[in-house]
């Protein structure tokens, strides 16, 4: 029998003499069975002692939740990555709830609708929900949308609630929605934000095509509201994705903004004669 480690007598047996110094798990359980389901759960990966960073990266499995070994143990998680994965608002609550001591959230919401639903759409409003009541402790938090907005329903809202949240990586549709359903951004961001990446697409040429393809257009205008907006005083980088062709001048309307400049602007410049590609545009205040 092993004696278990200092600091885990609440864990059971069998979680607690295992991996005890185990900080960082990769763990991608591609075509993984449970006898005969498809489901994986986190909960014993939670339970490991000094567990710190947890990198989730199925192919099939759909994670779901299990029935709490320790149900009121917080695990010491401090990072969070979750890509490629199906699953459901109630997990990321689930793993929220039993992580207070977690900063870092990367989550990749692509192929989160339900596998049930005819649609395939992901349901935004309630991961937002989520985030709102159990991500308030979130030092950064990336979310990743491949798909083009159409398969998106509804936006995430509001994270101004997230009070420690300094670094913010989102395409802008997932944050604000679209069209008539769409809500400024001043209104989603909270006041101690000090680094947002957005994403937008332009219309891009199909290859041995006249036809445009048409994804999230960017909005300049938009941009340059929120560079001006007064709401958000620690703000100090914005990184801009969008599409440029080199036909129109889209930096200059940037680099009149006060108290802020276009800190890539020489080497976007130059790019635009190689070839039209997505660009970064880092706005950065004060240079």
């Amino acid at each position: 029998m092993r004696t278990p480690q200092p600091g885990t007598e609440d864990r059971p047996e069998l979680v607690a003499n295992y991996l005890g110094q185990l900080e960082e798990v990769h763990w991608s359980p591609i075509q993984t069975r449970l006898e005969d389901s498809d489901n994986c759960s986190t909960e014993s990966l939670l339970l490991l002692p000094n567990i710190k960073r947890l990198f989730l990266s199925p192919f099939e499995p759909t994670f779901t939740i299990s029935h709490p070994v320790v149900p009121d143990f917080q695990s010491g998680l401090q990072s969070l990555t979750i890509d490629g994965c199906v699953i459901r608002p109630a997990f990321l609550q689930y793993n929220l709830s039993r992580c207070k001591a977690l900063q870092y959230l990367d989550l990749d919401l692509t192929d989160c609708y339900d596998i049930k639903a005819v649609d395939l759409k992901v349901n935004l409003h309630n991961f937002g929900s989520v985030l709102r009541e159990f991500g308030q402790d979130l030092v950064s938090l990336r979310l990743r949308f491949y798909d083009c907005e159409e398969y998106a329903q509804g936006k995430i809202g509001s994270l101004k609630g997230l009070k420690r949240l300094r670094h913010l990586s989102a395409p802008v549709f997932v944050l604000v929605g679209v069209c008539e359903d769409a809500i400024p951004l001043p209104e989603v961001l909270p006041g101690s934000i000090e680094t947002f990446e957005m994403h937008f697409v332009d219309e891009y040429g199909l290859a041995n095509s006249d036809t445009l393809g048409t994804k999230s257009a960017a909005n300049d205008d938009r941009v340059v509201r929120l560079l001006n907006n007064n709401q958000l005083p620690k703000l100090q980088e914005v990184v801009y994705g969008c599409y440029m062709d080199g036909q129109d001048d889209r930096l200059t309307n940037f680099t009149q903004v006060e108290g802020w400049s276009v800190k890539n602007e020489a080497q976007l410049r130059r790019s635009f004669a190689i070839e039209p590609f997505s660009r970064r545009i880092e706005l950065v205040r004060g240079e």
